[in-house]
């Protein structure tokens, strides 16, 4: 037997395959989303879920998400991804921590302005780097197969004013 056989990974020291019913219960997430919390996080799905913010709603009472209902990608994961896992670009978030990017360039278009506001909450950014994270994020989604569609209402979001 290899040693990465019995090796194991970070966040499934306390991972079951049941673990996402209880972060239904403790956190009022939906299950969707605590699913995917639970696969994509392991263990560390609660640290994750306990950033998460109330929705509004009266469910699920937490976990707002950043693409709408179709993908189960929360705003408290842009929130980790920065604090626990050193994230410092929306591109880093989109790309390769939620994936949402890869998935569907559009959700991704769609989420921008939401990820840069939680990231300048976090980080401090002012508002042209703001503008220079919308800018560097759309340019990479166009490699993704974004089309040249302009957002919604037809304005370029910045920091502060777009959500």
């Amino acid at each position: 037997m290899s040693q990465t056989e019995t090796t194991l990974l970070v966040g499934s020291h306390g991972y079951s395959k049941t673990m996402f019913i209880k972060l239904v219960q403790h956190f009022g997430v939906d299950t969707e989303v605590a699913k995917h919390l639970a696969s994509s996080y392991g263990d560390r799905a609660w640290a994750v879920a306990a950033l998460a913010r109330a929705t509004g709603k009266r469910w699920p009472l937490f976990g707002k998400r950043l693409a709408g209902p179709t993908y189960p990608y929360v705003e408290a994961e842009v929130r980790h991804a920065v604090r626990r896992e050193y994230a410092c670009t929306a591109v880093d978030v989109l790309a390769r921590r939620t994936r949402l990017a890869f998935l569907n360039a559009q959700s991704a278009a769609e989420a921008i302005p939401r990820v840069i506001a939680i990231m300048q909450q976090e980080l401090g950014w002012d508002d042209a780097r703001c503008q220079a994270e919308y800018d560097t994020a759309m340019e990479f989604l166009k490699s993704m197969g974004l089309g040249m569609l302009p957002p919604r209402d037809g304005r370029r979001p910045v920091c502060g004013r777009c959500c």
